[in-house]
């Protein structure tokens, strides 16, 4: 594979792999990519993912804090931010998880995607009255949503 020279081939070419899932590729690129780039985001981020889909999920987080870390703006920061949460889902890092999500929270308060992570930390901590308050958080930005959480939560949860 040819050595790229800037981030956007990176980018792209890993993006395709993620959507053609095909993720040791994405991530082997996505390695490349950070050591070429060491203080890119995205390029974090993006090793970040193709850590998580290939279930490294230490990497993940590491590099998922990284991004979070050098990110700039809103949507940066909660990009990064959702997939570190995720991360420490998975390594069952529950509290430090529901503190980040409750952070975020703060920044996009009528983010769907941050209202259903409060909701699956809460689950896993035992949390019943932070899980009731993200359901109705929920329900009071789409119904619909918050419906689906519900149901989901009692068919065997998130």
């Amino acid at each position: 594979m040819q050595q790229f020279t800037s981030p956007s081939p990176y980018m792209r070419q890993i993006s395709i792999y993620l959507k053609q899932e095909k993720y040791p590729e994405a991530h082997s690129l996505s390695e490349k990519f950070v050591n070429s780039f060491p203080d890119n985001m995205m390029a974090h981020l993006l090793l970040a993912k193709s850590s998580f889909w290939i279930n490294d999920f230490q990497n993940a987080r590491d590099e998922a804090k990284k991004a979070y870390g050098i990110a700039e703006g809103t949507a940066e920061v909660i990009m990064a931010g959702i997939l570190l949460a995720c991360s420490h889902y998975r390594l069952k890092e529950y509290e430090k998880g529901l503190k980040l999500v409750r952070a975020l929270f703060e920044q996009a308060p009528n983010m769907e995607e941050l209202v259903s992570l409060k909701f699956a930390f809460a689950m896993a901590l035992s949390d019943e009255s932070e899980a009731a308050r993200s359901i109705e958080i929920l329900y009071s930005i789409d119904k619909k949503a918050g419906r689906r959480l519900l149901e989901s939560a009692l068919l065997g949860g998130p």
